[in-house]
């Protein structure tokens, strides 16, 4: 069953993504300005984090959005964005026609009547500098939008052609559209764009007012703003689920079919934005209302470097989130990571996650029958068991996955021991009294560098596969399967699969015989962009698992051509690890990031772009 507690907080990052790309017509309305007022320098609130607030710059277009606003989009530059992707796809692809993403969301602001970056910098926009657009409210809708102008005397010049009323606001002169329904006003060198009219009084307020609270002042947006223009991200987007859901007074259910109702019968902008709501269920369950109203803010940020994306998610939630239980707060590094095996589909590590080695044991049961109720309770009695099986461990472990020419792939699990002797009496009595009952039964054990291997062994596993299980993919299934273990220098080694070699290769990898995960070129890369002081860390190697599963795959159906040509093009591919996670709990916020190595594909994305282009010759 999928969770849906954060599907309010994934439509609003849509909502707000689309947002950017909604057109301000401003070529049909006038600007003025105002010699701004010295202001007071604000610094985002320190954090207790092991890393430093960064201060807003001075002439940041964040020091002029209100505290209240419920939702940002911010890009340090335009500019620097639409670079960092050119360059990407150019590598990836030279013959992809790669859009300019600037002049893409330029356009969407001013209209289609400009057609390179040279056109707006004859209008005096600054695309070189920082970027951002904001809510400060849902129903009705207020938008705004804000950038910096190389010389406003242009930008003035430019709209003062197209006719305007005029608007005086505490001193400062705005216009508003005479079609449409924007505003905008110039304070001294940044544009400020917003609908419908009059909403850019509240930047004005903003920048009339050296004490007024701005974004930086806001808690649920410290977070956001330190790793933003602290890192080298290249834009991101926050929203403040708290502050969105304190302006509701009805229940949450009512207040989204509301707000959504008023979208569709509101102006164009609005209609733009609906669909995405659409996707909300009627009937919320109220576990996952709970879970919407424990939420704080929620923001992803985006970083371009030659190849490499980074997509890095957060979340900021209150103190008594059931949630914010899955990590526990860490202050060590991950640990045996570097002795998994250099060649793997999956390796990982994880310390402070109690809750996913729980989910992990449902996962090993999945093998026992459960279609009579003494089966079930069974079941019920052994995971009971495994749970207290748990409070013999640290809570810090490490796990590798591998295809080995079948459905279910090897694993090797690597504990730190607490309590030995009692893993020790669960391992060998507690576990073999309880699967004994299930037909499991003690297979042989072992001597490997002087370390004791034993196992149990599941038999018959094909025949306990449900009855519409197809029958190709069971072809694909071990008759048996085996779980192995072993202890050794305050660890226990736990393996699932077909055979001891799993074990075996990781104490080789103990005495120097067998190659590391460290050992692996790209290890040290993947450490420095993910870190070490982490919950989680997973690194995946697409090219590794499909060259392990296509000869397997290939056994279904020999003669399928395609699946042939697949295999050609992996079979090229690097053995990278080119999809990596990390995530961390700090305080009452918990970070990630997804490392997208995409230059590992770089041939089969040429293959693929080879291919359609083929297709539409004929």
């Amino acid at each position: 069953m999928k969770k849906k507690y954060l599907f309010l907080s994934l439509t609003a990052l849509v909502l707000l993504t689309t947002l950017l790309f909604t057109r301000f017509n401003v070529v049909e309305a006038a600007p003025d300005s105002s010699e701004r007022p010295e202001q007071t320098p604000v610094d985002t609130p320190s954090q207790k984090s092991e890393r430093p607030a960064v201060a807003v710059p001075d002439d940041s277009v964040l020091r002029l959005i209100p505290e209240e606003a419920l939702g940002v989009i911010y890009c340090p530059s335009l500019l620097e964005l639409d670079n960092r992707i050119n360059t990407m796809m150019a590598e990836l692809s030279p013959q992809i026609d790669v859009p300019n993403v600037s002049m893409q969301i330029l356009k969407r602001i001013f209209g289609d009547a400009f057609e390179s970056l040279a056109d707006f910098e004859e209008i005096g926009l600054d695309v070189n500098r920082d970027f951002a657009v904001f809510i400060t409210s849902l129903q009705p809708l207020h938008l705004s939008a804000l950038g910096h102008l190389m010389d406003p005397k242009v930008m003035r010049q430019t709209i003062e052609a197209k006719g305007s009323v005029p608007a005086e606001y505490k001193g400062v002169t705005y216009w508003n559209a005479t079609e449409g329904n924007q505003s905008f006003a110039i304070l001294e060198n940044i544009l400020v764009f917003s609908t419908p009219h009059g909403v850019c009084e509240n930047v004005i307020d903003t920048y009339n007012n050296s004490a007024a609270q701005t974004i930086t002042q806001n808690p649920n947006y410290s977070t956001f703003l330190t790793d933003v223009l602290g890192e080298n991200d290249q834009g991101g987007v926050c929203i403040d689920i708290e502050g969105i859901i304190d302006t509701f007074d009805r229940p949450l259910e009512e207040e989204l079919e509301s707000i959504l109702v008023t979208l569709k019968n509101d102006d164009e902008v609005s209609k733009m934005i609906a669909p995405f709501l659409d996707e909300i269920p009627e009937d919320i369950p109220e576990k996952d209302i709970e879970s919407i109203e424990k939420l704080q803010s929620i923001s992803v940020r985006l970083e371009v470097e030659g190849t490499d994306l980074q997509i890095k998610p957060s979340l900021k939630l209150r103190s008594d989130s059931e949630f914010l239980k899955m990590l526990e707060e860490v202050s060590g590094e991950l640990a045996f990571l570097d002795e998994l095996p250099n060649r793997a589909s999956m390796n990982g590590a994880f310390q402070g996650c109690p809750q996913l080695q729980v989910e992990l044991s449902e996962l090993l049961l999945a093998a026992f029958p459960q279609e009579t109720p003494e089966q079930q309770a069974r079941r019920d009695l052994l995971f009971e068991e495994i749970k207290n099986f748990h409070e013999s461990l640290v809570d810090r472990w490490s796990v590798s996955f591998n295809f080995r020419g079948s459905l279910l792939p090897d694993s090797l699990f690597i504990y730190e021991l607490k309590d030995k002797q009692r893993a020790k009496t669960y391992m060998d009595e507690v576990f073999l009294e309880q699967l004994h009952e299930g037909g499991i039964y003690a297979g042989p054990s072992m001597m490997h560098n002087r370390v004791e291997i034993k196992s149990y062994i599941f038999p018959n596993l094909t025949e306990r596969l449900p009855e519409e299980f197809p029958e190709e993919i069971a072809g694909l299934m071990p008759t048996e399967l085996h779980w192995y273990y072993g202890f050794t220098e305050g660890q226990l080694l736990f393996a699932t699969g077909t055979g001891p070699e799993a074990i075996q290769m990781a104490l080789d990898r103990k005495v120097g015989n067998e190659e590391k995960f460290s050992d692996f070129p790209s290890y040290q890369e993947l450490v420095d962009q993910l870190g070490m002081d982490n919950n989680i860390f997973i690194a995946i190697s697409p090219a590794i698992t499909t060259k392990n599963s296509l000869p397997m795959l290939g056994e279904m159906d020999p003669n399928n051509a395609a699946l042939q040509l697949l295999s050609g093009i992996f079979m090229n591919l690097p053995e990278d690890y080119s999809i990596s996670f990390s995530a961390k709990r700090q305080e009452n916020s918990i970070g990630a990031k997804l490392l997208l190595k995409l230059g590992d594909f770089k041939q089969l994305i040429q293959m693929i772009q080879m291919m359609t282009q083929m297709g539409r010759m004929q």
